[in-house]
């Protein structure tokens, strides 16, 4: 049970917020004190623990600090499992989008999140890195904002191999069709793609 006074506060205490240990009542908790969700300050145990809260993981909520900050927490970055709030919400956080790191989770899940799936957004991470997260890369659909896009993402555009769901894809994206840009994977293979292939537009 979480006390009113730290349920419904707006200040984080001291001892939460410097010390390495995470409570079993924060952990295990159904829901996010107001401190928690509202604040701009990410507890230092919240930061770089390996445990991820409960009521982080499966909350639908997605708390100011974690969609604002700059910083990505240790076990967001690192854990093996996109909480449910990650996988499911319609916003992308900050440090998502605008960060250079490609969190573990993202980059060897076997599934796309509905945000990365739906949005019209493509975060920076994924438009400059050289790393083509194994989602992107096996995936049997194109996300929405790789098929719509004006511009073709530098992993894309340089990678010397043509992902699954470009290749065996009927689904030619904008970027491919309209670009004056032909990618090196493109033009460099020694296999046409399907869609290519039987395209009428292959002219």
């Amino acid at each position: 049970m979480i006390p009113h006074w730290l349920q419904d506060s707006g200040m984080i205490p001291h001892w939460l917020q410097d010390s390495g240990v995470i409570p079993h009542w924060l952990q295990e908790s159904g829901m996010i004190p107001h401190w928690l969700q509202d604040s701009g300050v990410i507890p230092h145990w919240l930061q770089y623990s390996g445990v991820i809260p409960h009521w982080l993981q499966n909350s639908g909520v997605i708390p100011h600090w974690l969609q604002d900050s700059g910083v990505i927490p240790h076990w967001l970055q690192e854990s093996g499992m996109i909480p449910h709030w990650l996988q499911n919400s319609g916003v992308i956080p900050h440090w998502l989008q605008d960060s250079g790191l490609i969190p573990h989770w993202l980059q060897d899940s076997g599934f796309i999140p509905h945000w990365m799936q739906d949005s019209g957004v493509i975060p920076h991470w994924l438009q400059d890195s050289g790393l083509i997260p194994h989602w992107l890369q096996d995936s049997g659909f194109i996300p929405h904002w790789l098929q719509d896009s004006g511009f073709i993402p530098h992993w894309l555009q340089d990678s010397g191999f043509i992902p699954h769901w470009l290749q065996n894809s009927g689904v030619i994206p904008h970027w491919l069709q309209d670009s004056g840009v032909i990618p090196h994977w493109l033009q460099d293979s020694g296999m046409i793609p399907h869609w290519l292939q039987d395209s009428d537009m292959k002219s």
